[in-house]
Parts: structure tokens; C-alpha cells; sequence
């Protein structure tokens, strides 16, 4: 045990005593004649002079000393050993688990950097550099102070900076398990925006950290989502067993939830996120307060960031003496905190075990004085109820083993979400599903590209480009670390959110996309690599490309900007690469800008057949900020093989060129509004209601009945919160008081509002609502999933005029007979139940409160309606939204906003977002643009059609553009370049290749190279909503497909987190919604 400070006083008093003893003996000296006084004098200066040097010379070795890895023993600490926390608790007392923690926003208020280093301090006082340095330094000098932490994106660049001694002394710290990690992600993610491969990717990347300096036994037990505002059925899952942790703590439940909770015993519960995975994947789930958050009881929190002036004065000549009063405020907290876990729990009201979250956000800069605060709470708690308390620091994992080890602990059984939150009347925090869309699909975007270009790399590198000079044979890891961390930054609760300040939002895109540009070069040497491959060795050798032809991508599609494509004029010719990084074939559908002029003759070409693909001709969309400045569109399919380089050439024929008019693009024909515009097959086909505007999408669900969907637009007005309750801001999502949407039409029918086109490749419908919101519709006829794509481009949002906050949404009406149930998934995986004004774990009353925002939910990918046996009706998203149904056969997607008022919650700022970026300026309002995929169905055909339209929209074919003139003739002749695929077949239509990531040569311990690979099975089980009779079997997948040429000698599968938990096997067995990690080695 470390000494009291009674013990220091004890100290001192001997010290006092001793030295009265040495002035007795010298005054005896002096009088008897005081022979050798001076000398005496003299002798003991220069010996105090010694003493203090030795010992300044000790301090200092002792400071610059390494801390062997098998001390038991720090500087700073003498003693006996002390236990562990699992091993300090006493049976028959109330074990009182302290657990001190921080809790640091990787981004919020001020920018990742900003936090890290202290500055911007106007803002905020946060210094995550001085709380990591303050925490060690503390926890060095007692061995039973504890620590959690959980943000590794901090840690590791505090790690970055620190010297051997100081590693050194960190790595003791974590081997003795006071210095512990928690979650140990990148950041601590957000559960309702993200998307599992992202949350995967950043949980991967922290605990890669901590495996590779602290090796796998620090890697955590426990997940540790304080903060996110609600939480998903995978953070179960695959984010929860998946990665390895048996338990998930959180601070934010519903109010009611909360309460039902406490009065049914059930704040402590066995949560099985995913019915398809059924019990081996449960975790433990804990709500940590009655009060929604994650710090410590009233008066117990000792930071000048908590404003509380609460301190022990231990000292009785005080006059502010206050043990009693800190010892009965904080035995009434604990008693108040057994009640809300113990009573109805099966244990007695002294005996078990209760946990303190000792700290809260961007506590522990000035360490010494916490653990001094907790050191005496410790000690004077204990000393006046030592009878039945017994209060220690601890660690969740250890309190996590003290609630499993007890026989009396009843666990009852949590399934699904979390979802929606809410903790004050009126406070339904549903709008961050949608804050700052364009952020949301940047982030998207960011991560789907970081995957494609791994793979590529990957795939390439293994195999190597077949007959291809200039192929890249090598991974280059760091080229891919800024996006990769940018990505994982990104997945903050704060982030992909929504819910940042403006100029922190800025910083997170800023990052994103100079890790896109790091890494564009590597892929477009990959993919000129691939524009050079020849059929086979003895096919002619390409001719020199123009010295300018490098492959780029255009990232504006989306806006009709590619600068490669815009610039052609007639006899240009660009080659159009195509990397498919799905594992299935899929048909890609292009559309890419180009002049007038250029495109009157346009002709493309499959390079692997030689043979001219059907193309087709069209105005461009109106222009949006930063569009192109064409005013035509391109437009073709393609089938593109699985994981796959395909090469097309799009030739600009000068007038002099002859070519069969069949080769020529079709200029599509504009028809009329009224006229309903079908592709080949009629399986769907789009008109307009000629009542309001309306765009109607018939779709053929089987021969007995068709499903027409109606798509309207309609907004919001945003509460300003004059009636004392919140307004609907960056987290909240709040009507005003009619609770109903105002439509966005044209006052008459008006033709000018409406433009169609048709033609032999695409239909297209454009519906212009008002000035500032859009719809086009788009059926191709090259598809095998029947569907409709709905572009929807909304803004400047006006607020200046009536100066209201508004909250645009895309309604889609069916006349289903739904009986208020729908589905939406989980992060992109289970598909979650939910009924209209209904909460399954308690009676929800509340449903006029907040009619609408109430019974909006996440979507990141998929909404379907349910419960009529004729059809089911898809909804499927590029970015996270927020999603209801607000009456039968109907779903309302939100997919802008734009609020006038902040909502009280933290952020401080309007979500009033600019083009430019800025608040308080002229810039007008943030447009956005968007795609939503539709599909109608037999309920028993819809799993299988969601699916697919999910996979192929969130694992995009990823294009680049080259200009290559005077390959066109070479190509058409013979087809010499082939398209380079990497896969032997096609993976079943079940499994869906999450990433296959190259390791380092340090990973391959058995072989020459080695890689991780990620598989999902997309279905569900029976009685799920997900389940499909035919692809809900279990799935077998033959890794050795995927590298054809390389032989396998090893293959260990991994947590999805990459840590090694068994052999495996080179033929993988998927389970319905399970997902499997292994890292394979090659000869």
C-alpha cells in the first residue's frame, strides 16, 4: 500500500526528533569546552553538502534510468506489492469499483490537432498531450491507481513523441493492468451513421496499435461507447464480440428505457445484437447511469474543467473541515447507484458490486490533483464505512468479471438497437442522421475508395499484372496511412455525425482528401499498368500513349465534371478504366460529361472484344456548384467482371470518319411530361402526375400485381424552441408545432418543370421542385435487378426571407398496407423491425409529444416496407439518413437541412451550413446532391434484391480517364488489351468481399507474402426480416480463388480487429449475417 499521510507526518516527526537529539549531544560537547566545534561545524557541512549531492545525482539517474520490463517496482513507489483490482474486492461489502478515465473527442469543438496540443484554448480548455503525460506520470508513482483509455488516434501520436525510457515505463504501466485500455478503436465511432466496414476499419487501426507496441494480451475486454447518442445492434456484434470484446459500457439510453430498466433490474443485461448469430456472439451490455452520461457523482469531480469546487480538507485545523460531509455525499451516490443496479438484481444492498466512472471529457490534465482527491476519497470512505464498503480503483474489465463471477447476477436478454434517443421532453436526437450530408457522403466516399485502392493493390501485387510493363509489384503501406487514418478520424461520434463546428468539419474533409491524393497516384500507376496489358505474350505491344496519358479519376461525376472528358474534341479518344472491387460480376452504368461537339459522334468500344458498346446521348442536369461546364452526358452499360481492370475507348469521330450508324451514340428523344418512359422489359416505368408534380415509378412486382410509388418533396419548418423546449438543431430534429411537412411543387402544372428522355440504353425524368429542389428518375435497360435510380439535388435552402430553419425530405408513397411497420438496417447489416410509435422494450407513451421525430430512425443503407403480402417496397441510400414512416405505406427520407438555431446540446452553432464553408457570411446556402436506389417486390424476393443494389451502390466501380489518341483503330481491329481480372469464378451471390488488404512482409511469418481478407454473408436467418429461403443457406468460399497462381501455406483466422484466434482454413463457411476475418500467407 502506498504511505498515508500519516504516515508522512510520522516521518517528519521522527526527523524533528532526531535532529533535537543531535543538538543535545552538541551542546554536551560545548560544555565541556567546546573542543572541536568548529571542526564539527565544518565536518557536517561538507557531509550535508555530500548528502544532497548523492541524493540529486540518484534522483537524476533514477529519472533518466529505463524501467526494465520485469520490474515490480516504479520510480516514485515503495512498498509491497499491491494486487490487482480483480483481486481486491471483499466479500459480504459493497465492492465500490473507482475507475478513472477521460473521455477525448477525437474532434468536436476544436480540431483533432487542436486538442491534442492544448491550443485554440479560447474554445476550449482541452490538452489530450498534458492528460496522457499527467495520467502516466501519476499512475507511475502508486501501483493501485488505475486508468482506461480509449482513443488511440490520441495515443499513438503522444506514443510517436515519447523515448525509449518512457515506453519503457508506459509498457510496465499496461502489462501491470493500471494503465488499461478500453474499446482501443481509433476513435470512438458513431453508431448510427457509420458504416460497419468503416467501423471496422478504424477499430482495426487502434487495435493494430496496441497489439503491435503492447502485444495482443493489452488489447481490450470491454467496449467503451461512452458518448454516442444512441447505439446499433452491430456494436454487439461484429463490433463487439467480433473484435474481440465481452462487454460494451454506454452512457446514453432513452429516459424511459433507463427508467424501465431500473425498476426491472435491468441496467446490466446479456445484449444480443444480431438474432441470425444467435448467442455465440452476445456481450454483455451496461448503462452506466440513471442520468445519462459517464462522469462521476455531484461533488466528486475534482478538474477545473468541472466546475466544481468540491475538495476533500482532510485537515481537522481547517475550518473547513468537511470528511463527514465528502464521506456521506459520496456513501448517498453509491447507495443511490447500488439501488439503480443491485436491488432488483437477485443481490443484497451490501454485497456485490457497483461501478464510478471517475472523470468525464478532457479530465486529467492536472492528474496529481485528481489522484490526490481520489487517493484520500479512498482512503477516508473506507475508514468510516469499512464495514460495508469497500471502495478501490479499479477497471471495467474487472468489474466485468466481478458481475459474471456473481451467482446472484440475472441477466436479462436485450436484442436489436438502441434507437431513437431521447433524454428531455421534445429532445429526440434524430437530426444528426442527416447533419451536413455532404460531409456524410464524403465520408462514405473516403472509405470506399481506401478499400478499392487496397485491393487493387492487393490483388495486383500478388499476382502482378499479367504482360503488363510497369505494374506495380509492391504495396506502398504509407501512401495508404493518411487516408487510412482520415477515414478512421472520421468515424467519430462527432464526425460522420454531423455534429462538429463548422471549421472542425472543414479539417475532417480537408484530411479525407489529401489522403485521396496520396493515394490517387499509386492507383492511377495501377491502372495505366492494366491499360498497357496485352491479351496474351504474342499479342502486338500498344502504341505509345501520349506522354499527358495518366489515369485520373473525376470524383465530380456526381456534378458532371471530369476535366479529361470535357476537354475532347472530335478525334480524341479516352480510355475509360474500370475497377470493379466487387467479387461478382455487375453491369456498370456510365455517365460521364462531355462538349456538344464531341459527343454529337461519340463511339465507344470494348477493348477486350473489340466490339462497339450501345451508347446514348443527353442534356446535362441542370449545373450544380462546381459542375463541369458541358452541357451533354455520355451514357452506356457495361458488364465488368469480378475484381476486375476493364478498359473502354470513348472516340470523338472527326467529320471525315465513317463507322456504321449503329456504332454512333443515339441522341436520346425528349418526350413528353405526360408520356411514361419505359426501358426494354417494362419491368419499371416513370411518368408524372399531372395534379402536383409528382413523379410516379410503376414498377411489375409479379404477374398479378404492379406497385406504383409516388416521389414527392416536401419540408419541415424547424422549431425555434420559443416554447422553452429545444430547438431543432445539429442533434435534434424537431417540427414546429403543425408536426406537418410543406410540400415542394409548382403552384400548376407547368411543362417547363419537367423534362424526359428516352432512348435505347436509358429513360430519364427531371422534376424541378421550385427554385431550390430537384428529382430525376433513371431506368437502364441493361439490368438485372429492376430498379429506379432517383438523383435528388436540394438547395440553397432559403432561410432568409421568412427565417426559418427547414428539413427537406423525399417521400415515397406506395398505398401498402403497412400497419405502421417498416425495417431499416443496422449499419449496413442486420435489417432491424420497427413500428410506428412503439418501443419494444418499453410502453412507449410518448407519441404526441414528437409525432414525427419520434419515429425516425437511422439508415445507412436500406429501408424497406413491410407487412403487406402483395409487396414489399426498398429504399436504399449512398450516406447515413434519417428515415420514418409517418403513416402507412409511406417512407420520408431526410436529406438536407439547414437550422437557425443551436439546440443547447454542446455544440454551440447553428446547423447552418454554406457553400463556402464559412458562418456569419454572404455565401449562399450548402447545395447538395444525392442518390437513392428504389425497388418493389414479392416480400419473399426483397432480401435478395436489397442486397445486391447495396453491395454494388456501397462498394462503387471506381473509374479513371485517359486520353490516349491513336489507340482507337489498334483496339477495334482485334481487342488486344483483355480485362485483368484477378478471380477464379465469381463469389456466391451471399458473400460479399468486405477488403483484402496486402500485409507487410514483417506479418508473413511462414510465408513470402501474405494478406488479410474480410467475408460477409449478406443474409439473415429464418424469421428475420432479412431472410431469403435460397441465399439464407450458409455460404462456402475457396480463398484460393481469389489469388489464382499463389499457393496457400498458411491461413489463421482473425478478429475482425486483425488479432489471430486459431488456424483456419483455406475453405471459409459463412453462417447467415456472420462475417470472417483470416489472414492467409503464400508460398
Amino acid at each position: 500500500m502506498r504511505r498515508s499521510d500519516d504516515d508522512v507526518d510520522a516521518s517528519l516527526r521522527v526527523l524533528l526528533r532526531t535532529g533535537d537529539e543531535e543538538g543535545s549531544v552538541d551542546d554536551e560537547e560545548a560544555t565541556r569546552g567546546g573542543r572541536g566545534r568548529a571542526s564539527s561545524l565544518l565536518n557536517g557541512l561538507l557531509l550535508a553538502i555530500v548528502v544532497v549531492f548523492s541524493v540529486l545525482l540518484l534522483l537524476l539517474l533514477l529519472a533518466q534510468a529505463p524501467v526494465e520490463a520485469g520490474c515490480d517496482r516504479v520510480p516514485g513507489y515503495e512498498g509491497p506489492p499491491v494486487p490487482p483490482p480483480g483481486d481486491r474486492r471483499v466479500p459480504g461489502k459493497l465492492n465500490v469499483h473507482i475507475v478513472p478515465h477521460t473521455h477525448d473527442d477525437v474532434g468536436w469543438l476544436k480540431t483533432v490537432d487542436q486538442y491534442f496540443t492544448g491550443s485554440n484554448a479560447s474554445i476550449q480548455q482541452a490538452d489530450v498531450r498534458r492528460i496522457i503525460s499527467s495520467v502516466v506520470d501519476e499512475l507511475s508513482k502508486d501501483p493501485a491507481r488505475t486508468f482506461v483509455y480509449a482513443e488511440m488516434a490520441f495515443f499513438s501520436r503522444w506514443w510517436k513523441e515519447q523515448g525509449a525510457a518512457e515506453r519503457s515505463r508506459v509498457r510496465l504501466l499496461v502489462k501491470e493492468g493500471r494503465l488499461s485500455f478500453v474499446n482501443g478503436g481509433w476513435c470512438m465511432h458513431d453508431e448510427a451513421a457509420a458504416h460497419f466496414a468503416d467501423m471496422i476499419h478504424q477499430t482495426s487501426m487502434g487495435h493494430e496499435f496496441i497489439r503491435a507496441n503492447f502485444g495482443a494480451s493489452a488489447l481490450p475486454r470491454v467496449g467503451w461507447q461512452l458518448d454516442p447518442f444512441g447505439h446499433s445492434a452491430i456494436q454487439a456484434t461484429h463490433l463487439g464480440s467480433g473484435v474481440g470484446l465481452e462487454a460494451v459500457f454506454f452512457g446514453r439510453a432513452d429516459v424511459d428505457d433507463v427508467a424501465r430498466r431500473i425498476a426491472d433490474g435491468a441496467m446490466e443485461f446479456t445484449w444480443r445484437g444480431s438474432r441470425s448469430l444467435g448467442p455465440s456472439n452476445d456481450v454483455k451490455g451496461f448503462v452506466l447511469s440513471k442520468y445519462g452520461n459517464y462522469g462521476p457523482p455531484p461533488g466528486m469531480c475534482f478538474d477545473v474543467v468541472c466546475g466544481d469546487d468540491s475538495r476533500w480538507q482532510d485537515d481537522p485545523d481547517l475550518e473547513d473541515y468537511n470528511v463527514p460531509a465528502m464521506v456521506k455525499t459520496f456513501v448517498n451516490a453509491v447507495e443511490e447507484q447500488a439501488g439503480w443496479f443491485l436491488g432488483a438484481n437477485g443481490s443484497t444492498p451490501y454485497g456485490g458490486d457497483v461501478m464510478l466512472t471517475m472523470g468525464t471529457d478532457f479530465t486529467y490534465g492536472a492528474a496529481p490533483y485528481w489522484y490526490d482527491q481520489l487517493d484520500r476519497l479512498i482512503r477516508h470512505v473506507n475508514a468510516a464505512e469499512g464495514t460495508k464498503l469497500n471502495v478501490f480503483y479499479s477497471t471495467p474489465s474487472a468489474y466485468l468479471d466481478a458481475k459474471t463471477g456473481n451467482p446472484h447476477m440475472r441477466w436479462p436478454l436485450k436484442t436489436g438497437d438502441f434507437f431513437p434517443y431521447r433524454w428531455n421532453p421534445h429532445q429526440y436526437w434524430t437530426g444528426y442522421f442527416t447533419s451536413r450530408p455532404t460531409l456524410k457522403a464524403f465520408i462514405r466516399r473516403g472509405g470506399e475508395f481506401l478499400r478499392a485502392a487496397q485491393s487493387l493493390a492487393a490483388v495486383v501485387s500478388l499476382r502482378g499484372v499479367v504482360h503488363a510493363p510497369g505494374a506495380e509489384t509492391s504495396t506502398p503501406w504509407d501512401l495508404f496511412r493518411p487516408l487510412a487514418e482520415a477515414v478512421a478520424v472520421a468515424q467519430h461520434h462527432d464526425a460522420v455525425s454531423g455534429t462538429a463546428k463548422q471549421h472542425v468539419t472543414n479539417d475532417y474533409a480537408v484530411r479525407i482528401q489529401r489522403g485521396v491524393d496520396g493515394v490517387e497516384g499509386h492507383f492511377s500507376r495501377t491502372l495505366n499498368a492494366a491499360l498497357l496489358t496485352r491479351g496474351s505474350p504474342s499479342a502486338p505491344a500498344p502504341p505509345s500513349p501520349d506522354p499527358d496519358a495518366v489515369a485520373t479519376r473525376c470524383p465530380l461525376l456526381n456534378v458532371s465534371a471530369c476535366p479529361v472528358t470535357e476537354s475532347m474534341t472530335p478525334g480524341d479518344v479516352v480510355a475509360v478504366l474500370a475497377y470493379n472491387p466487387l467479387a461478382w460480376e455487375r453491369m456498370e452504368h456510365v455517365r460521364i460529361p462531355m462538349n456538344a461537339a464531341a459527343a454529337r459522334r461519340a463511339v465507344v468500344v470494348d477493348a477486350s472484344s473489340g466490339e462497339f458498346v450501345p451508347s446514348a446521348t443527353l442534356p446535362a442536369p441542370p449545373p450544380a456548384p462546381l459542375a463541369g461546364r458541358t452541357t451533354t452526358q455520355l451514357v452506356f452499360s457495361v458488364a465488368l467482371p469480378p475484381l476486375s481492370v476493364s478498359t473502354f475507348f470513348v472516340r470523338s469521330l472527326s467529320e471525315n470518319e465513317v463507322l456504321p450508324e449503329t456504332a454512333l451514340a443515339e441522341a436520346a428523344e425528349e418526350t413528353g411530361a405526360s408520356e411514361s418512359d419505359a426501358n426494354d422489359g417494362g419491368a419499371v416505368s416513370v411518368s408524372v402526375d399531372p395534379n402536383d408534380g409528382g413523379l410516379l415509378v410503376d414498377f411489375v412486382v409479379d404477374a398479378t400485381f404492379n406497385l406504383t410509388a409516388k416521389i414527392t418533396a416536401a419540408f419541415y419548418a424547424s422549431h425555434d424552441g420559443s416554447d422553452g423546449f429545444v430547438p431543432s438543431g445539429a442533434y435534434v430534429f424537431r417540427p414546429d408545432s403543425s408536426q406537418e411537412a410543406t410540400p415542394l411543387r409548382t403552384p400548376s402544372f407547368d411543362a417547363a418543370a419537367f423534362r424526359a428522355f428516352r432512348s435505347g440504353v436509358l429513360a430519364e425524368t427531371r422534376v424541378a421542385f421550385g427554385d431550390w429542389a430537384s428529382v430525376a428518375v433513371r431506368t437502364w435497360s441493361k439490368e438485372r435487378v429492376p430498379h429506379a435510380e432517383v438523383e435528388w439535388t436540394v438547395g440553397p435552402i432559403p432561410v432568409e426571407a421568412d427565417g426559418v430553419g427547414k428539413e427537406v425530405i423525399v417521400r415515397y408513397s406506395t398505398g401498402l398496407a403497412t400497419g405502421g411497420t417498416w425495417a431499416t438496417d443496422s449499419n449496413g447489416r442486420d435489417m432491424q423491425p420497427r413500428r410506428r410509435d412503439h418501443r419494444d422494450d418499453w410502453t412507449f407513451r410518448n407519441a404526441s409529444e414528437e409525432p414525427v421525430s419520434s419515429n425516425y430512425y437511422p439508415f445507412g443503407s436500406i429501408a424497406t416496407l413491410t407487412g403487406d403480402e402483395r409487396a414489399g417496397f426498398h429504399l436504399l441510400t449512398d450516406r447515413s439518413q434519417g428515415v420514418g414512416s409517418i403513416r402507412d405505406g409511406e417512407l420520408e427520407a431526410m436529406v438536407h437541412r439547414r437550422n437557425l438555431n443551436d439546440d443547447w446540446l454542446g455544440v454551440g452553432e447553428a446547423m447552418n451550413e454554406t457553400q463556402c464553408g464559412c458562418r456569419e457570411c454572404d455565401c449562399p446556402g450548402l447545395v447538395a446532391r444525392g442518390t437513392h436506389l428504389i425497388a418493389a417486390t414479392t416480400p419473399a424476393t426483397g432480401p435478395r434484391t436489397y442486397r445486391e443494389l447495396q453491395t454494388r451502390s456501397q462498394n462503387p466501380t471506381q473509374l479513371a480517364f485517359a486520353k490516349v489518341n491513336g489507340w482507337f483503330e489498334e483496339s477495334i481491329r482485334g481487342g488486344s488489351r483483355s480485362a485483368v481480372s484477378v478471380f477464379a469464378g465469381e463469389a456466391p451471390r451471399n458473400v460479399h468481399v468486405v477488403s483484402i488488404e496486402r500485409l507487410p512482409g514483417e506479418d508473413c511469418s511462414r510465408g513470402s507474402a501474405c494478406a488479410r481478407i474480410v467475408l460477409a454473408h449478406l443474409f439473415e436467418s429464418e424469421g428475420c426480416v432479412g431472410y431469403d429461403e435460397e441465399l439464407s443457406a450458409p455460404a462456402k468460399v475457396n480463398l484460393a480463388d481469389f489469388f489464382p497462381g499463389r499457393s496457400i501455406v498458411a491461413v489463421d483466422e482473425l478478429t475482425l480487429s486483425g488479432t489471430p484466434i486459431r488456424p483456419g482454413d483455406a475453405v471459409v463457411t459463412l453462417e447467415p449475417m456472420q462475417i470472417r476475418a483470416a489472414k492467409v500467407e503464400f508460398a
